[in-house]
């Protein structure tokens, strides 16, 4: 998937009964430590309407730190205990 070696396979949702039943599929990176690098499921709602959700990582670079801005916390973030 866009050069990131994965493997393809079943993606599975649970019921409220604690079943699983076939949602779509999912392509993990064992060599990127199992991340998910591409899901496309179909889930019905309570209602009868069905979701569609693709999610797919792209430019994916290895060995390469992310920007430290990224992780800034905001001045004004404060933490209550």
């Amino acid at each position: 998937m866009h050069g990131v070696p994965c493997v393809w396979g079943p993606l599975k949702a649970g019921d409220k009964d604690g079943s699983l039943e076939d949602a779509g599929t999912t392509c993990t990176s064992y060599e990127l430590g199992f991340l998910t690098v591409h899901s496309d499921s179909r889930l019905t709602r309570i209602n009868g309407e069905t979701l569609h959700i693709v999610v797919e990582l792209t430019g994916i670079q290895i060995d390469l730190d992310p920007d430290p801005e990224w992780f800034g916390i905001p001045p004004d973030f404060s933490l209550r205990q």
